[in-house]
C-alpha cells in the first residue's frame, strides 16, 4: 500500500494504491467486489451479466433465491430481468410506488424486512405462498440515480398448512445455543489490574456504546488511525461506530476497555475479532487511545479475545499489522504469535495457532 498527494483545481488530493493481494488477505469482503468488478467488466449480453451477478451475490451469502429488477425507461415500473432460485409467476413488473422493491428504488435504501410486514396483504399472500419469509432489498445506483432494485430472499421450504399442530420435546441445543440470535454475553465481562497495575473494566461491546465509541475516537492520533485502519484518515467516518457496535454475538468477538475510575467518559480500548461463516479462523484486531498506550490495556484485552476464541472453538487468529506500529509487534510476540513479514505491504502477518496450548 502506498500513500500519495498532489494538488488538483487547487485542492489537495490524496490517493491510497492497495494491491489486489493485500485485499484479498485483508478482506473477504473486499475481494468479493473485485472479484465482482472483474466479472462484470468482463461481458457485455445484458442478462448474462445479471444473471451471472446475481449468481455470486446469491452463493457468497449464502442466499437460495434472488431476483434483479430494472427501471423501465419512461414510465413508473420495474420489470423482471433475471431471477434465480424461485418462481417469478405474477413478480415479473413492479410498479416503483409498491411493496419494499418500489420503497428501496423510491428512496435508494436498503431495506430488510420479513414479507409478512408488507401492508399489501394480497402480495404478502403472493410472497409467502412462493415460500418467501423476509427479503432484502438492494437499490442498483449510478451516477445518484436508481436504475433497479435486487431482491434477496430466504425461502421457507415447509409447506404452510391450515392445520399443524406443535410439539415439545427437549432440544438437543443446551441454552442459549439454541436461539436464531445469540443473548448478550455477560460472562465475559472482566475487571482486570494490568500488568503495569491499571484497573479497567473489560466487557463485550453494546449498540448502546456507540457514543461512547465516538469520544474514543477523539483520541486518536492520525498515526493511530492509520495503524488501524491503514490509512490516514481524516476523520472517522460516522458509519463506523454502528458498525462495530452492531455485534452477532455467536459469530464475532468486539470488547470494550474502560477506567473503572471514570465509566462515564472512560472507554481507553477496543478489540474484536471477525470471524466469517463457517470458517474457525478470524481476524483480529487491536486499538487502545493514544494518552493510555503502554499501559496494559491492549494485553488485557488480547488475553480475553484469546480466551473467548479458545472457548468458541476457533482454531487460527490472524491480523496484519504495518511494520512502524512497533508496540503491537511487540505485545504479538509476548502473546505467541508467529510474524511473517510481508515486503509488498510493509506490515507483517502474525498468526496465533488457537490449537496449540
Amino acid at each position: 500500500m502506498a500513500w500519495d498527494s498532489e494538488a488538483r483545481g487547487g485542492k489537495k488530493m490524496h490517493t491510497v494504491r492497495v494491491s489486489k493481494g493485500g485485499i484479498r488477505r485483508r478482506n473477504k469482503e473486499l475481494a468479493f467486489l473485485i472479484q465482482m468488478s472483474e466479472f462484470l467488466s468482463s461481458l457485455v449480453e445484458l442478462r448474462s451479466l445479471l444473471e451471472g451477478a446475481l449468481e455470486r451475490v446469491m452463493k457468497f451469502f449464502s442466499l437460495e433465491a434472488g431476483r434483479i429488477y430494472l427501471e423501465e425507461e419512461g414510465i413508473d415500473h420495474l420489470t423482471l430481468q433475471a431471477s434465480k432460485g424461485m418462481n417469478t409467476e405474477g413478480l415479473e413488473r413492479i410498479h416503483v410506488s409498491e411493496g419494499f422493491t418500489g420503497k428501496s428504488f423510491r428512496t435508494k435504501s436498503f431495506i430488510s424486512k420479513a414479507v409478512g410486514s408488507l401492508e399489501d396483504k394480497d402480495r404478502a399472500a403472493l410472497l409467502m405462498g412462493k415460500g418467501l419469509r423476509s427479503i432484502v432489498c438492494v437499490p442498483l445506483i449510478n451516477a445518484n440515480h436508481a436504475v433497479g432494485v435486487m431482491n434477496l430472499m430466504v425461502i421457507d421450504h415447509q409447506v404452510v398448512a391450515a392445520d399443524a399442530r406443535v410439539e415439545i420435546a427437549p432440544s438437543a441445543e443446551s441454552s442459549p445455543d439454541h436461539l436464531v440470535i445469540s443473548p448478550y454475553p455477560a460472562e465475559h465481562k472482566r475487571v482486570v489490574t494490568t500488568a503495569k497495575g491499571r484497573q479497567v473494566f473489560i466487557r463485550p461491546i453494546k449498540p448502546e456504546d456507540a457514543a461512547y465509541l465516538e469520544g474514543f475516537v477523539g483520541h486518536l492520533s492520525r498515526r493511530s488511525v492509520y495503524y488501524r485502519f491503514f490509512s490516514p484518515l481524516r476523520r472517522i467516518p460516522k458509519e463506523i461506530p454502528a458498525l462495530y457496535t452492531q455485534v452477532d454475538y455467536d459469530r464475532d468477538i468486539s470488547l470494550v476497555a474502560f477506567d473503572t475510575q471514570d465509566m462515564e467518559d472512560g472507554m481507553r480500548g477496543v478489540a474484536r475479532i471477525v470471524r466469517h461463516p463457517g470458517e474457525e479462523e478470524g481476524e483480529l484486531a487491536v486499538l487502545v487511545g493514544d494518552p493510555w498506550q503502554g499501559q496494559g490495556i491492549g494485553a488485557a484485552l488480547l488475553d480475553l479475545l484469546i480466551e473467548i476464541a479458545r472457548g468458541k472453538g476457533m482454531s487460527l487468529l490472524w491480523g496484519t499489522v504495518p511494520a512502524e506500529n512497533t508496540q503491537m509487534i511487540d505485545l504479538a510476540k509476548r502473546s505467541g504469535f508467529s510474524l511473517a513479514f510481508q515486503p509488498g505491504e510493509n506490515a507483517y502477518r502474525i498468526e496465533l495457532d488457537l490449537r496449540k496450548t
